[in-house]
């Protein structure tokens, strides 16, 4: 598409009308150009029925520079019927990443049902706005947009040319690279996938708390709605691998007690920042600590490692009070997709055998006389996981680096002001750089 749908010669320096022709465009397009265009030429529509084009939308393409790029992003909005492939250039819409998204899920499609190949010059005026959107549904659209270099690893790519302006040559160059992402299909090797992606069905939250986005929703068909909160750096934009951290709450911060009431009553999302600036922090709002729950977590986390830029290699969990008590029944089922695992204030409530075969590193924490376990399920759970690395031929100093247990004394909570080891143990042990320093230096060979 052009610049501007011009109807008069004054219309170029008339915006306001320009946006408003573009906002209507669509339905010239749908009802008059591509019926006449494609009853007259050979394409993969059968006929020109509306049944007909929308069976026909995986062969359809839409593109445009500047003016042309809003209405291409305007064609996305009321045309995921018609077309499967967009190619916006050097013109921005919103920065409203949720708004995309819910723009596909209103059309009754989801992320492996379009591609968007973008691109802007860092010379060209409308370049920052146009960056500020695409990074914002990447980023902020519940997992809708993933960047990537192919159709099979994603469904947006974003061109930035050094030095390029907002004129002709840009466009005609940006176009060129565009075509050749259109109906490939092929990973960057130029492989054919051997298997379809799961698809994922997320409702993105509209609340923010200290850059927490609350309330996302994965909705899983064999486990129900799964309710997390989510920080997302503002460097994240998919081309860098980042880490990955779940923190699961006690009994206070379950779903059932609000909205959000896990990151404002706890504090390892936040301190979390401070020891891996490039991390996806994921704070789960479960609604018990038993076997649901842990399977919820596992595919909130299969969700994750599917749908950002994620690296395997750091991949952290932590559970506090019940939350501990869900993770270790996820260590006890799939502790091979995480590097460590960091309990605090709990009782491990899993199986041991799988844990040790994966051999995921885990930390045990836990107050002497904790008020509602107690110390000794985390000592239990201590010997009988190094019972089963000792019954495979691991050294103490092997075994030393795969399972620790902490039980802190007395006094080191009354030397800071504390009597109630479990409700404030958490309070203690997000702070302690020893124990906060073992989770997140830890690197899966």
């Amino acid at each position: 598409m052009p610049t501007y749908n011009n109807t008069s010669n004054d219309d170029s320096g008339n915006y306001s009308l320009a946006i408003k022709l573009t906002n209507q465009f669509h339905n010239e397009l749908v009802n008059d150009l591509i019926p006449t265009a494609e009853s007259r030429y050979s394409t993969y529509a059968a006929n020109t029925s509306k049944e007909g084009l929308k069976e026909s939308r995986d062969h359809r393409g839409f593109g445009g520079f500047s003016m042309g790029s809003v209405n291409t992003w305007n064609t996305f909005r009321y045309c995921l019927d018609y077309f499967r492939y967009f190619m916006p250039m050097s013109g921005s819409y919103t920065t409203d990443g949720g708004y995309m998204a819910d723009l596909v899920r209103e059309q009754g499609y989801n992320s492996d049902d379009f591609f968007i190949f973008s691109a802007s010059g860092t010379n060209d005026f409308a370049y920052s706005a146009f960056k500020a959107q695409i990074t914002a549904m990447a980023n902020n659209s519940g997992g809708m947009f993933k960047f990537a270099k192919n159709e099979s690893d994603g469904n947006l790519s974003f061109l930035e040319r050094e030095g390029y302006s907002h004129d002709g040559k840009a466009c005609d160059e940006y176009t060129y690279n565009g075509l050749r992402f259109f109906w490939n299909g092929q990973t960057e090797n130029n492989e054919k996938p051997e298997s379809t992606a799961k698809k994922y069905n997320v409702e993105p939250g509209t609340e923010e708390y200290k850059r927490f986005m609350l309330d996302n929703v994965l909705h899983s068909e064999n486990e129900g709605d799964i309710h997390y909160n989510l920080y997302v750096p503002q460097s994240y934009d998919g081309s860098k691998s980042y880490a990955l951290f779940l923190t699961l709450p006690g009994y206070q911060g379950l779903y059932f007690q609000g909205v959000g009431e896990n990151v404002r009553t706890e504090e390892f999302g936040f301190t979390a920042r401070d020891y891996v600036p490039d991390m996806i922090i994921a704070a789960p709002q479960l609604n018990d600590w038993g076997d649901t729950s842990a399977r919820q977590t596992i595919e909130l986390t299969e969700y994750f490692l599917d749908t950002y830029n994620i690296d395997k290699s750091r991949v952290y969990a932590e559970g506090y009070s019940g939350g501990g008590e869900t993770m270790s029944r996820v260590m006890g089922m799939r502790p091979e997709l995480y590097t460590a695992y960091l309990q605090c204030s709990s009782r491990w409530d899993g199986g041991y055998e799988a844990v040790v075969k994966s051999r995921t590193p885990v930390y045990l924490a836990v107050g002497e006389k904790d008020e509602y376990y107690g110390a000794e399920p985390s000592r239990n759970a201590y010997s009988e996981i190094r019972r089963l690395y000792k019954d495979e031929g691991l050294s103490d100093s092997e075994v030393d680096k795969l399972v620790v247990l902490d039980v802190k004394p007395t006094s080191y909570f009354t030397q800071n002001g504390i009597t109630n080891q479990h409700g404030y143990g958490g309070y203690l042990f997000v702070r302690d750089n020893g124990i906060m320093s073992w989770l997140f230096g830890q690197v899966k060979n």
